[in-house]
């Protein structure tokens, strides 16, 4: 989990008006169906969503040309055995991944 080429995106992207979804502009109510489509359509190609499951290495480098998210392990990140025969490996590493276009949005994985 220490490369950046093993973190996906799993929830829906923030869309470039800072919101999750797209809204229906109450005026479209009076639209026809077909013209309600188009316009839903609209909106869509101005503002896509992203594909889920993309990983974070394909997303647009911030200003000044730093990656869009930085990854630091902290501790130990060897592998020990457990003093158990039937448990799993130990590692009491953590790794920490940043959001440089989000300031303040980290992800923990111990």
């Amino acid at each position: 989990m220490g490369s950046l080429s093993m973190w996906v995106h799993h929830m829906k992207n923030i869309l470039k008006r800072n919101r999750l979804s797209h809204i229906d502009p109450e005026e479209w109510a009076e639209l026809e169906e077909e013209q309600r489509v188009a316009a839903q359509n609209a909106m869509l190609k101005a503002d896509p969503y992203e594909e889920l499951l993309k990983c974070v290495e394909q997303d647009a480098c911030v200003k000044g040309g730093a990656p869009a998210w930085c990854i630091r392990t902290h501790g130990d990140m060897n592998q020990y055995l457990s003093a158990r025969q039937d448990a799993p490996k130990q590692c009491f590493g953590v790794v920490v991944v940043r959001s440089n276009t989000w300031p303040g949005a980290y992800t923990f994985y111990t």
